[in-house]
Formats: C-alpha cells, sequence, structure tokens
C-alpha cells in the first residue's frame, strides 16, 4: 500500500532489462526500449487508478478557489493519482503520434522519459505525505529529474554526433537548466 519509489525503480529495471535482451540478442540499441516505453503510460494507468481504493494518491488540500469543486469528491484534497492516470493517457498519445514519425531507436523511451519525469517532479509536489522526504524534495521528485537530465544529455550527445553547432547546445542546455530550476 505504500510503495514510495516503486514506479521508478519498476521504469529503472525495466529499461536496464530492455538494454541487457538488446545486448544480448545484437539488437540495435533503442528498438526494445521505445517498444517498452510505448506500454508505460497503460501501466501508468492501471497503477494509478488501482489507488483509489488505498487512499494512497490523495495530495494536499485544494486551496484554489477554481478547483474547489474537487473537494466535492475528496474531501478537500487534490486527487493526484487522478492527475497521474491523466497524464498517462495524454502521454500515451503523444507517444503514439511521436512514433509515427521517422525517428532514432531510442527516440520513444527518451520522449516518455522526458514526458514522465518532468509531470512527477510537479505531480510529486502536489502531495502530503512525508514518506521518502529529505528536507522539502521526495526521492521521487530526485529520481523524476535524474530521468529528465538523463534524457538530454542522451540527446545533447546526438545532436553533437550530427554536427550541431555549439551555441545551440549551449542555448538548449541553459533551457534545460532553467526549466529543471523552475520546477
Amino acid at each position: 500500500w505504500d510503495g514510495g519509489a516503486s514506479m521508478s525503480g519498476a521504469f529503472a529495471g525495466i529499461v536496464l532489462a530492455a538494454f541487457l535482451v538488446e545486448r544480448h540478442c545484437k539488437v540495435p540499441h533503442g528498438i526494445l526500449m521505445d517498444k517498452l516505453a510505448m506500454g508505460m503510460p497503460l501501466a501508468l494507468i492501471v497503477a494509478r487508478l488501482a489507488e483509489i481504493p488505498t487512499g494512497v494518491g490523495m495530495g494536499r488540500q485544494v486551496d484554489t478557489p477554481w478547483l474547489q469543486w474537487l473537494g466535492s469528491f475528496t474531501d478537500g484534497c487534490h486527487p493526484v493519482f487522478v492527475y497521474e492516470a491523466l497524464w498517462a493517457i495524454v502521454m500515451g498519445f503523444a507517444l503514439l503520434r511521436y512514433l509515427r514519425r521517422n525517428r532514432r531507436p531510442g527516440d520513444v523511451l527518451l520522449t516518455f522519459m522526458t514526458l514522465y519525469g518532468s509531470a512527477q517532479a510537479f505531480f510529486e509536489s502536489l502531495r502530503d505525505d512525508y514518506h521518502m522526504v529529505i528536507y522539502f524534495i521526495r526521492i521521487n521528485q530526485i529520481a523524476a529529474l535524474v530521468m529528465v537530465v538523463a534524457a538530454f544529455v542522451i540527446w545533447m550527445v546526438r545532436w553533437g554526433r550530427k554536427g550541431a553547432k555549439p551555441m545551440g547546445l549551449v542555448i538548449a542546455s541553459l533551457l534545460v537548466v532553467a526549466g529543471i530550476a523552475l520546477g
């Protein structure tokens, strides 16, 4: 009932397993990982909606006037698990759309890591429990930001190998750092 960082751990385990299988079977890196990334939104939807009977997944009190209507359904708290499930639906459609484009193997996984990590860092800030917190930062927020930074570093390395101009890399890096700081 109190998984903590279990979703981040499951994701890391799946990516590691896919990496090892790709290496063992001599499949180009990223192909299996992209296929697994396509199933992650569905796994998130099921996992988050399974939190309904547990009482876990409720957040802070709704104190924004235009969101007060949520209070009648959730005893005045943010239903963070519902937000996460809805975001997983959006991510699923975005990944399906992205999959149809020409892309390099691994890009779908990197896109998932960016979308999931960015949103999860925000959603964790809405939670009200003090489970796995260092000062005011949740361990899950750190794991989410590590996902975003890892995806960013891989994309920057790829971009640099393609011959991107150094100024473009610097500007992109500064924008990502500013985004993470804002988060």
